[in-house]
């Protein structure tokens, strides 16, 4: 009953208080993201955000219609599901880190980070 209540309770907040705002947006997709990294914890795997991830799942997650909730079917699928691929093909291993960026057509990458690359960037 009460996982019932909560999606209902959150459609109707949302109604009430229609989002406006990007930040806001960008606020609900950084939850978002912060629920998938909890998720990966039992697999050791640490999930970074580019620049401009949280900007491109932000403006494809949201509708002014439907606000935010297309944002919850969005980061499933391109986020979600990518990642269960990886760890399953073997591509993103048992405490690895594994970077979300932008490819050159304007979608979503995944990318394990090497320990070196983490080095240099630091320099």
């Amino acid at each position: 009953m009460v996982a019932c209540i909560v999606p209902v309770f959150l459609v109707r907040a949302e109604r009430r208080f229609r989002l406006r705002n990007r930040d806001e947006i960008k606020l609900i997709v950084d939850l978002e993201l912060n629920k998938v990294r909890e998720r990966l914890l039992e697999h050791a795997i640490t999930l970074e955000a580019a620049d401009g991830v949280v900007e491109w799942l932000a403006e494809n997650g949201y509708n002014p219609e439907f606000g935010a909730h297309p944002l919850r079917r969005l980061i499933p699928d391109e986020v979600e599901d990518r990642l269960s691929d990886g760890i399953l093909s073997g591509e993103f291993g048992l405490a690895s880190v594994v970077r979300i960026d932008m490819d050159d057509d304007g979608g979503l990458t995944m990318v394990t980070v090497e320990e070196d690359e983490d080095v240099a960037g630091e320099l």
